[in-house]
């Protein structure tokens, strides 16, 4: 509330504010999808714009918290890409198609030798074959 007040004082957009529901590079099996759900409920309910989730849970997110709601999704990788430190990923397809908002994607693109060739694969697979 509090940013959304200076955002009025300086005649500025409100920013977003989402919340995280839990990190990508978590393969720690003890946060299940109900306790993924509940929180982006809490976020919803407490005036948050939306949260941080991975594609994993972003579909039932989605459903439960409405179309409004953002769904910031990272630990977007290729298929040919290295996992580096993310433990639930999915590619721009398979995020997009579960209702994600934005994508995070870091490391892929910025180590790639060219990152502009990198950004242009990764939104070929839009139109590829799969998920």
């Amino acid at each position: 509330r509090g940013a959304e007040e200076k955002a009025q004082e300086l005649n500025i957009r409100k920013p977003l504010i989402v919340g995280v529901t839990r990190l990508t590079s978590d393969d720690n099996n003890q946060y299940t999808l109900e306790e993924v759900l509940k929180a982006a409920k809490f976020a919803k309910d407490s005036g948050l714009d939306g949260v941080v989730c991975s594609a994993l849970e972003a579909a039932k997110v989605r459903e439960d918290c409405g179309a409004d709601f953002i769904i910031v999704t990272p630990g977007i990788r290729s298929s040919k890409d290295p996992l580096n430190d993310q433990k639930r990923t999915a590619n721009v397809k398979q995020a997009i198609k579960a209702g994600s908002n934005f994508l995070v994607i870091g490391r892929p693109i910025l180590e790639a030798k060219d990152p502009i060739a990198k950004t242009e694969e990764l939104l070929g697979e839009l139109n590829g074959p799969g998920n």
